[in-house]
């Protein structure tokens, strides 16, 4: 989304001409088609080495054999230059400057646009990078600047990564506050549809059902809280993952032996998050990694304090101390104190609400972070310099 964002910015603001290679599908390529010439490559899986993995497996099992369906890097790089040229941009070929929008893009890189400059825009921290590790080797040996997604970020980068701090910008993640905000909100209709009264009050969580997302400790801090406050007409809502599979099975476990199968709510992927965002009271972030989750920031804009963890990635960058509250690492009966306080003291809850909203549009909206970045990428091109053109 970020990424969608700030593709739509650039063809709306400037002159820049943006064409867009995706590694895997999804839902959102229709979006980025609209605002960018998209060229589509199934040549990168999940897997790194394939030369290691295939020797393991040739030892375990001689019969067996692995045939990777991959164009390869000059496969790749002959399929971008047909498809440019096909839509009369074979001039364009030779690109000024290559933004990587992920740590991941190695194999990408190998493949095309050699002496290039490249910006690596960083959203992920410690633990993701090192399921990465191998793409990202590559894509630190062609990068020549960064943009970290947060203070968080830039600091793994230095300290276990050794980038050299003056090679690394940070731009905060950032949302379109006025596409958030589109749609109405209907508070009493979403608690309808949970079986909840008008009155309920409701903590929300949001992303895939994963330990890094803390899903785990999200149902701890329920049934802390529900303990603190056994009259409050509280309860939790986690807002996408699979709405099946083992992980889930054991949340639900833990909850019915725990007597909160009626507290604790989970609802499927859903194609617009906005009203629920805007029908919670708190929203609690228990990540143990997150360099500065999208979510956060729309339901800030929605007026919606943030419970979160210190240490665990960049959020408390945003919550400070005006827009929620900030508890230590991995306390999960630390946050249920936060959370229950926040949902028994309206004023507080509303005026931290109110912050949030404010801060958002101030400093995380598309109109404020894509100047920032856009900076970067004329600075690290050269647009700047007499004579080049743009």
């Amino acid at each position: 989304m970020v990424l969608l964002h700030l593709v739509r910015w650039l063809r709306d603001n400037t002159t820049h001409e943006c064409h867009l290679l995706l590694l895997r599908g999804g839902p959102l390529e229709p979006d980025f088609a609209r605002a960018a010439t998209v060229v589509r490559s199934r040549a990168f899986g999940l897997v790194q080495d394939t030369a290691a993995l295939r020797a393991r497996v040739d030892r375990l099992h001689p019969r067996l054999k692995i045939v990777r369906r991959t164009a390869g890097p000059l496969g790749l790089a002959e399929r971008v230059t047909r498809v440019l040229a096909q839509r009369g941009l074979r001039g364009r070929a030779q690109y000024d400057l290559v933004y990587c929008n992920t740590a991941s893009c190695g194999a990408a890189l190998d493949a095309m646009a050699p002496g290039c400059p490249v910006i690596t825009h960083i959203h992920e921290l410690e633990y993701a990078l090192q399921m990465m590790r191998v793409s990202f080797a590559k894509t630190k040996g062609r990068t020549a600047f960064y943009i970290a997604a947060s203070h968080a970020v830039r600091r793994n980068l230095v300290e276990n990564h050794g980038i050299a701090p003056g090679a690394i910008g940070v731009v905060h993640e950032f949302v379109d506050t006025t596409e958030v905000l589109a749609g109405p909100g209907n508070r009493d209709q979403i608690r309808l549809s949970l079986g909840l009264s008008a009155e309920a009050l409701l903590v929300g969580g949001c992303g895939p059902l994963e330990w890094r997302k803390g899903t785990d400790l999200f149902t701890q801090v329920a049934r802390a809280a529900v303990n603190l406050a056994p009259d409050a007409p509280l309860h939790f809502v986690w807002i996408g993952g699979a709405p099946d599979g083992a992980y889930r099975e054991e949340l639900l476990f833990d909850l019915a032996k725990w007597g909160l199968t009626g507290r604790v709510h989970f609802v499927p992927e859903v194609q617009d998050p906005a009203p629920w965002l805007a029908a919670l009271d708190v929203f609690a972030l228990p990540s143990r990694e997150d360099p500065f989750p999208l979510v956060c920031l729309e339901s800030a804009a929605q007026g919606v304090p943030i419970v979160c963890f210190a240490d665990a990635g960049g959020v408390p960058e945003f919550v400070e101390t005006d827009c929620g509250l900030v508890t230590p690492y991995g306390d999960t009966a630390a946050m249920a104190v936060a959370v229950v306080r926040l949902v028994q003291d309206k004023v507080l809850r509303c005026s931290l609400g109110e912050n949030a909203q404010h801060k958002v549009r101030a400093r995380h909206d598309i109109a404020v972070a894509a100047p920032q970045i856009l900076t970067l990428i004329e600075r690290v091109a050269k647009f700047n310099e007499p004579g080049v053109r743009p």
